[in-house]
Parts: C-alpha cells; structure tokens; sequence
C-alpha cells in the first residue's frame, strides 16, 4: 500500500496523530457466516478502509484473534497500522523499530523481534504460563468420570489438524494461522461438558487468566484492548516516530476504533477518554439492533444502523466530520 503522510492534528494544544483500529469479527466480516466464508463479506470495509488510508489515517487490526490471523486479515484488508491482537495481549508492526527504544523497554511490555514484526506482549502471559495452564487442566479433567470427559482440544496442545476439524477452518492454513499465537489459547468450550467448563473457569485466576467469547479464548487478566490503546498512546511517539513516517515529536494519539461486541466496550471508553470516537456497527440482521447495550458505551459512539463493513462505510463523513473540528499540525 502506498504510505501517504500521516495525518496529525492539534487536540488540547498537543500533537496528536490520527489511527484508526478495526475490530474483525462482526465489525470488517459477517460472523453470522461459518468461519470458512467470512472473508467474502469483508468488501465494504476494505473500500472504507481505503478512505481512511488515503486522508492519512493508518488502519490497524484490534481483534480477540490470534497473530496468524491477524496478520492475514491485515494484508487481505491491504491497510498500513499496527496489529492489536489476542484481545489486546500482543502489539505487532512492520516496518517498526520500537523494540530498540529504551522507554518502552523499561515499561512493563515485553518487546521482541518475531519473524520480522516488531512485537510487544502485554499481561505478563506467554505460551510458557499457557501450557502450563493446559496441563494443569487436562490433569483435573483425569479426575472426572469417564462419561464426564471430552477431548480438550486447544490451540496450545492440539494439532493443525485436530484444530481445522473441530473449528471449521477452510483449510490447514487458515487452521495454521488461527493456532498461531503468542499469549492466548482458544478452545471449543461447547464440546466439553459442564464440569470439565466447569473447572477452567474455577482455576483461570490462579493462573492469572481470564477468558471471553465462544469458542472461549484465554489469555491474561491483566489486559485487554482498552489497555492495549492506552499503551500505544502513551508510547506513540517512540512507536510511531521511529517508523520514518515522521520525525516530529507527537503527545499521543488520537484514534477512532469500530467495533460491535461485549470486548469492544472498554475499547469505546477508552477511545473517548483519549479524545477519539468509536463506531459500533449493528447486527447483521433487520432489526438493526446491537450485540451490547449501547448505555454501555460512550453517548458520542457513532451507532452505524448497518452491519459489519456497511456500518462502517456509512460512518465515514461522520468520522470525516469529527475530524474537521481540529487543527491539522
């Protein structure tokens, strides 16, 4: 994609660059269609994404989805930002320097080189607590009752193979790209029964962890996407000047996120708090009703009355309006 200038605004007497963070599932693609068919219904969104690009506005991925995934959504979206991933636990970026700077060294993220993205974990949990996490259960589920236990079958400890077959994946890339992670685990909660549910909710906290969604993700209690962009405001200038974008100095960002489900609430908060503005796009159905109670979410949220990529291409003058009322730099 070609890089155009970044667009920086004056927000409170202060440089403020604009980024915007897409959420995946319900919001760029239709999640009412089965998993093999979802990128077929992403065509508005990347069209909407383009004229975002285009006013200067890098997009990134914020997604409860693994790495793999994300990394394929972006590339098939064809935008330029930075990947939130893994509901907020891990920061990637092409083309990114950040792991070398000192500030965010010094911070509590763990910074890395990963096949070429620069990468930032944030919650403290790595793969390593995740195994361990996984043995721990599979050792309790031995306890159960034969007719109390079903296979566990997680992106940690299963195969490609076994994940493509419980999951639905089109094929053994894309069940790849979903196994593919550094800080989380997802697993089919619906196969187990409810002691064996029973006992991964009961130990999460021991471990530090907390889970959400369905098929159920894992990951650290200690972040989430809300979390993830305050981060990268808070380190913006380091993360964002040594990209070669840009060699002035910035105080933050200013970002407008779209999103549609329970794990984007936090999201909305703090996007506002930061001076930014969201969009919540609706289901996909008639009723033109929404996933969340809307008294949940800053009243500024631009509440989109249609679905998924179509929600958020008819947000786009909104958005462009918003923008207006601040002083480019």
């Amino acid at each position: 994609m070609q890089q155009n200038l970044p667009l920086i605004v004056k927000h409170n007497g202060k440089n403020k660059l604009v980024v915007a963070f897409s959420d995946l599932d319900g919001t760029v693609n239709n999640q009412e269609l089965p998993e093999s068919q979802r990128l077929l219904s992403t065509k508005p969104a990347i069209t909407a994404f383009q004229t975002l690009e285009s006013m200067g506005i890098a997009v990134g991925v914020i997604t409860g989805r693994s790495l793999g995934e994300s990394i394929m959504y972006k590339q098939h979206l064809n935008i330029s930002g930075l990947n939130i991933c893994e509901d907020g636990s891990v920061i990637i970026g092409d083309g990114f320097s950040y792991p070398q700077n000192e500030q965010i060294k010094n911070s509590l993220a763990k910074t890395f080189y990963y096949q070429n993205y620069a990468t930032m974990i944030l919650g403290g949990v790595t793969l390593l607590e995740l195994r361990k996490f996984t043995d721990f259960i599979k050792q309790e589920f031995t306890k159960l009752p034969k007719d109390e236990q079903r296979p566990f079958i997680n992106s940690v400890s299963s195969s490609v193979e076994e994940i493509q077959q419980t999951f639905g994946h089109a094929g053994l890339t894309q069940a790849n790209d979903s196994k593919w992670r550094l800080a989380s685990l997802y697993y089919n909660n619906l196969n187990l029964t409810s002691k064996q549910q029973t006992i991964i909710q009961d130990n999460l906290a021991q471990f530090g962890l907390r889970s959400f969604g369905n098929p159920s993700h894992i990951l650290s209690s200690y972040t989430n996407k809300g979390i993830a962009l305050q981060f990268i405001n808070e380190f913006a200038n380091p993360i964002y000047s040594k990209r070669g974008e840009f060699s002035q100095q910035i105080s933050g960002i200013l970002p407008i996120v779209f999103g549609n489900d329970k794990n984007d609430i936090e999201l909305f908060n703090i996007a506002e708090q930061l001076g930014g503005i969201g969009v919540l796009v609706s289901r996909p159905d008639d009723t033109k009703s929404y996933y969340i109670n809307t008294a949940d979410i800053p009243s500024s949220t631009i509440k989109a009355d249609s679905p998924y990529g179509l929600g958020i291409s008819k947000s786009i003058p909104q958005i462009q309006q918003f923008i207006s009322q601040f002083t480019p730099k």
